[in-house]
């Protein structure tokens, strides 16, 4: 007996239907996975500071993308109006789309870093908290998403979830920074009571960033009178050279989304 290629294809599709059907495709063990009365659990920081890593990286690649496409980092191809309208610059419009889709992800970055840190805070204050590393992480990915509010956002509202808070304004922005330096001045403290050169040299490298951004956003003020239009800030610099000191300056930085890692780390 012949049959053709259809009959053979459709058997396929019919042996893999009965096959599906007798297992759970949604029946998996995410490890990360949490409910709320595990919030409290300090067994639970590591997939807490997790989640803070991944919605931080969902944020800042969220954002990114039409700011670049305002900057000219990217180009723009195509036929989406709201992206053409960035490529012209025009990042004013409280209607385009794709800047409207970025800041829900950036919001629940910054309360969710926020949210972790204080739990992982009062774990340690209690005592039960086994590896302070996490809450240095968590205090670095929460100052990566106050730095990255800073640097693309010129007014922002530090709301809890349901309920709402007033707007910074520009002049509020500033102070956004402080928060992210104070974040990564706990951090390096806990690293180096741990005796972790390499998570030290994260957190002197992002500390140099966010004294560089701070410094750089103070020159775009209106009206500030430019010398000759590059930054010079004491901080940033002294943070830039201890990092060299510990770190192999030929290094790359690396997003590593390992969750057993830290956010980077260094490869030749």
């Amino acid at each position: 007996m012949r049959y053709d290629k259809s009959f053979w294809i459709g058997l396929l599709v019919f042996s893999l239907g009965l096959s599906i059907a007798g297992c759970n495709l949604l029946d998996v063990n995410n490890p990360n996975n949490l409910v709320e009365e595990d919030l409290g659990n300090p067994a639970a920081a590591e997939p807490m500071v997790n989640g803070v890593e991944a919605a931080v990286t969902r944020a800042v690649q969220a954002i990114l993308t039409p700011y670049s496409t305002a900057t000219d980092e990217l180009v723009w191809v195509g036929s989406r109006d709201a992206w053409q309208q960035l490529d012209f610059g025009n990042v004013d419009d409280p209607f385009n789309e794709f800047t409207d889709a970025a800041f829900p992800y950036v919001a629940e970055a910054r309360w969710w870093a926020d949210a972790v840190i204080a739990r992982l805070e009062a774990f340690r204050n209690e005592g039960a908290l086994s590896d302070p590393t996490v809450l240095a992480r968590a205090y670095l990915y929460g100052a990566i998403i106050y730095v990255t509010i800073a640097d693309m956002f010129d007014d922002f509202a530090f709301s809890d979830r349901m309920e709402s808070a007033p707007p910074i304004g520009r002049d509020g922005l500033p102070q956004v920074y402080d928060t992210a330096i104070d974040y990564l001045n706990k951090a390096l403290a806990i690293a180096e009571a741990r005796n972790n050169t390499a998570l030290q040299g994260q957190i002197l490298m992002f500390r140099a960033r966010a004294k560089y951004s701070k410094a750089l956003r103070a020159m775009l003020r209106p009206g500030q009178v430019q010398v000759n239009g590059l930054v010079n800030d004491a901080g940033a610099v002294a943070d830039a050279q201890a990092a060299l000191a510990i770190v192999n300056p030929e290094a790359r930085v690396i997003l590593d989304m390992d969750p057993m890692l830290p956010i980077w780390w260094w490869g030749i």
